[in-house]
């Protein structure tokens, strides 16, 4: 009866191991169009840099990341001065999902990023 509790035990431990995923999601991030471009820079220590260009307008951001999922990561801003919030580079959306696709590829809002090789 033991051996089989233990052999049960052993097959469950280990097929739950098989299915976890981990996504390497440290680095950087880009994507490129005709009047758009994205570039996100996630760094061990959580801490990450959202840079959005849309046409003229250079939007940034910077803060922590939390991964609150297998395939979900959430980016928090930090908290803007008030130059900051008055200029047009301001990102009112303070606090995005991530949906990681595979170690290569990620989307924010509907745009897919690709890894940058380093």
């Amino acid at each position: 009866m033991i051996r089989k509790f233990i052999y049960i035990a052993f097959i469950f431990f280990t097929s739950c191991k098989s299915l976890s995923i981990y996504y390497d999601t440290q680095g950087e991030f880009r994507s490129v169009g005709k009047d758009y471009s994205y570039s996100l820079i996630m760094n061990e220590d959580s801490t990450f840099v959202l840079k959005q260009q849309n046409l003229d307008v250079v939007k940034m951001c910077q803060g922590k990341w939390y991964s609150i999922a297998k395939d979900t990561i959430l980016i928090n801003c930090d908290t803007a001065n008030t130059m900051e919030v008055l200029s047009s580079g301001y990102i009112t959306e303070r606090e995005k999902r991530i949906i990681v696709i595979n170690d290569k590829k990620i989307r924010i809002d509907q745009v897919i990023l690709k890894k940058v090789k380093n």
